[in-house]
C-alpha cells in the first residue's frame, strides 16, 4: 500500500504501519531541515488529534437524540470510538537518510491505559495506520474552526 501524505501548515506527513506502531514521517514543504521550533509546532498540532472527531461525535449524538436526522449504522459505530492525543505515546526520532538528508519521524503507540481499556472492553488492541491517519487528516478542520471562532470573537 502506498503511503498517503497529509499537508498540515508547512509540513507534509506520510503515515505508515509498522507492526503495532504507526510511524509518521515528516518533511517541511520547503524541503528545509526540521528545526526544534518545527518539532514544538508539530507537538501542538498532534495535541489536536481527536478534537474534530469528538466534536462530530457530540453533534451526531445530539442530532440522534433529537431525532432530527437518521444516523447511519457505520457513522454511529465510528463515533462510538474514543479519540484524542492522550490515547497515544508519540516519540520523535531524527535520522539521516543515505544521502545525508535529515528525516524526522513520530512513532505512535497506545498508552498503557488505552491498551488496558481496549483489553477490558474486548476491543482490538493493535494501533492501526487508519486510526492515526483519520485523526491527523481532521486536524486542519479543527484548526480552521478554532481560528474562525477566534476571529468571530473579535467582531464584537
Amino acid at each position: 500500500m502506498e503511503n498517503e501524505t497529509v499537508r498540515i501548515e508547512k509540513h507534509v506527513l506520510s503515515i505508515e504501519q509498522s507492526k503495532d506502531l504507526v510511524i509518521v514521517n515528516i518533511q517541511r514543504i520547503d524541503k528545509q531541515n526540521i528545526t526544534d521550533i518545527d518539532i514544538q509546532e508539530l507537538q501542538q498540532i498532534f495535541n489536536d488529534m481527536g478534537k474534530w472527531e469528538n466534536l462530530m461525535k457530540t453533534g451526531i449524538n445530539f442530532l440522534n437524540e433529537l431525532g432530527i436526522t437518521p444516523i447511519t449504522r457505520i457513522n454511529k459505530e465510528f463515533y462510538q470510538r474514543e479519540f484524542g492525543a492522550e490515547k497515544y505515546n508519540g516519540k520523535v526520532e531524527r535520522e539521516k537518510d543515505p544521502s545525508g538528508n535529515e528525516i524526522v519521524k513520530v512513532i505512535f503507540e497506545l498508552t498503557e491505559d488505552e491498551l488496558h481499556r481496549r483489553e477490558n472492553q474486548k476491543m482490538k488492541t493493535s494501533l492501526s495506520e487508519e486510526e492515526i491517519k483519520e485523526q491527523i487528516q481532521n486536524i486542519p478542520k479543527w484548526r480552521m474552526l478554532t481560528k474562525t471562532i477566534n476571529h468571530l470573537k473579535t467582531l464584537n
